[in-house]
């Protein structure tokens, strides 16, 4: 592909871009060792030499020589215009603006090749009588290089050992010469619409704001010689090859949310359809900006729900990030709301999870406590309804996508309070499906209602509260004064008596009514819980190899919730009724 705004940029003088008001701020420079490790991170390995050979055949032409030696007063450049020198004291742009001021720099493009040196004068940047430098640009043009590789030729002399390749002619040369030419049209647009895209301002931010003020889309344009449609057409150009070479499928939608940062941490064609891409970003934002102030007129585009995702710009969001993620099926929130009544459940479900191997980290489970059989369950609907995305809130069309897919609910819950019957517990399972469902349009609300999505799953412990649905007395009576603080006022006996008692007398059993009276004995429910965590592992295992589940309701529990976890999530795309 030859680059459609790149005849325009190659008719530019390189030395004109550091007259420039604030150019390579936002993109610096490479040396070539710079510039050689940046074509190893888009797997194009360059060893010592291949750089010059491809210098000297024309297919990366660096855009700067820096000479050592006494500059000519006819070349010195004024830049008294650039705010470069003043925010980037790095080494590289202070001597090749104190160079350009003597006369020192030149375009390589435009003077014979000649040999690079390699006798070592100085210490600093460039420490042999001339170097150069390239743009960070210059990397999409990489490919004329790749192809080339495979034709370098070795041969050693009595100064050093060289590369060669034959020059470039006739069509390869234009097209390497376009590509140096679009690095060029580029630099003139980075200052002001490479930090939009990156939301990254290199220097000073204060000094970055003013140049965004003053920047004149239609200046620009007058400078680089070309039109509206030249640069929107270049940008479709790399907007598609950046498509095709993009390995990252439906993930695309998040790689380019995430922070430029990581963008600089991605290798070979993954890094290489970033570069095409902001490269694309930027003359997008540019041609934006020329309709914006009727230099151009409108680009014909069609809606951006109907553009397919790896079509779509780096700075373009059709739905927002929660909906991104749950279409990656990597959604931060809960597949399953479980929901338990007390703090001896809260201690021991994590523990039942991690000795099966279940995964209940908080974006597949949410593990809330009830506080109690009498707490209104109907704040558990918050965590599972959906969020309607805002593009899509009239719901049009046969389907509704969602921002955030709803999440099912399952309750385990002491037979008593809320939970005493099964009309009970229907009525509340009804409620809260009716609060979950309640944001969702009611032409989409069939596939959640249906029995078959299982949204909302209420259980209780079988005939007992759970410390009594799962442990004898002695076993309680055992945890209890294993966890004490203090030694038990009463024989063993007694307490396994008392722990008996609220097992088969009391209407409403709560094992904490079985130590009162003991005083400054420390105990707490979550202790407890932790002392009869042994017991309850051996009665899970015994359970397992005998392929029981059932006889240990709380096994039989995080056996349901990993079902109801793993299953299809609803809400992400829901059908109108009259597509069921």
């Amino acid at each position: 592909m030859k680059p459609v705004l790149g005849e325009q940029g190659a008719e530019i003088s390189t030395p004109k871009l550091l007259q420039l008001p604030y150019a390579f701020s936002q993109a610096p420079l490479l040396t070539a060792e710079q510039f050689a490790k940046q074509c190893g991170v888009r797997g194009v390995t360059l060893i010592d030499g291949h750089l010059e050979a491809l210098h000297r055949a024309g297919a990366l032409v660096p855009l700067f020589r820096v000479g050592l030696s006494v500059g000519r007063p006819s070349r010195a450049i004024d830049m008294a215009g650039s705010r470069t020198p003043e925010v980037d004291r790095s080494t590289v742009v202070t001597e090749l603006f104190a160079a350009a001021a003597d006369g020192r720099v030149t375009d390589p493009a435009a003077e014979p090749y000649r040999r690079w040196p390699i006798k070592q004068h100085r210490m600093l940047w460039p420490s042999a009588a001339s170097g150069f430098l390239w743009s960070p640009h210059q990397l999409l043009g990489l490919h004329v290089a790749e192809r080339l590789l495979p034709e370098m030729r070795y041969s050693r002399d009595a100064v050093a050992c060289r590369f060669a390749l034959d020059r470039l002619t006739g069509q390869d040369l234009e097209v390497a010469t376009a590509w140096r030419g679009l690095a060029i049209a580029l630099t003139a647009l980075e200052a002001k619409y490479l930090p939009r895209i990156t939301q990254t301002v290199h220097h000073e931010l204060d000094v970055w704001f003013r140049h965004d003020a003053e920047f004149d889309p239609v200046e620009t344009m007058t400078w680089l010689g070309t039109t509206a449609q030249e640069a929107r057409s270049q940008a479709e150009a790399l907007s598609l090859s950046a498509s095709w070479r993009d390995p990252f499928g439906p993930l695309y939608d998040i790689v380019r949310r995430c922070d430029s940062s990581i963008w600089d941490d991605l290798t070979g064609d993954a890094r290489r359809s970033i570069d095409e891409r902001l490269a694309a970003e930027m003359l997008f934002l540019w041609t934006d900006d020329l309709v914006t102030v009727r230099a151009a007129s409108t680009f014909e585009e069609p809606p951006l729900t109907q553009v397919p995702l790896r079509h779509q710009r780096i700075s373009s969001r059709d739905a927002s990030l929660d909906a991104a993620l749950s279409k990656a099926g990597i959604s931060p929130f809960p597949s399953l709301v479980l929901a338990l009544e007390g703090k001896t459940e809260m201690t021991l479900m994590p523990k039942v999870f991690d000795l099966l191997g279940i995964d209940h980290g908080t974006n597949r489970m949410l593990l809330v406590d009830l506080h109690g059989a009498d707490a209104d369950p109907s704040l558990l609907a918050t965590h599972a309804m959906p969020k309607i995305g805002k593009q899509l809130a009239a719901a049009a069309g046969p389907f509704l996508m969602v921002d955030r897919p709803v999440a099912r609910v399952l309750v385990a819950a002491d037979p008593e309070g809320r939970y005493a019957t099964e009309q009970d517990r229907a009525a509340l399972r009804d409620r809260l499906i009716k609060l979950i469902t309640e944001e969702v349009p009611e032409d989409f609300r069939a596939d959640l209602l249906h029995p078959s999505a299982e949204l909302v799953e209420v259980r209780t412990w079988p005939g007992l509260p759970f410390e009594f649905a799962h442990f004898s007395d002695r076993e309680l009576a055992t945890a209890l004064r294993s966890a004490a603080r203090l030694p038990c006022p009463w024989p063993y006996a007694e307490l396994v008596r008392r722990v008996g008692l609220q097992r088969r007398c009391d209407p409403t059993p709560d094992l904490e009514d079985a130590w009162k009276g003991w005083r400054r004995s420390g105990l707490t429910k979550v202790k407890v819980a932790e002392a009869l965590w042994p017991t309850l592992e051996r009665r899970i295992r015994r359970a397992e190899a005998k392929g029981r589940i059932s006889d240990v309701p709380i096994l039989a529990l995080a056996v349901r919730a990993n079902e109801l976890a793993s299953m299809r999530r609803h809400g992400i795309g829901l059908r109108r009724e009259s597509q069921q």
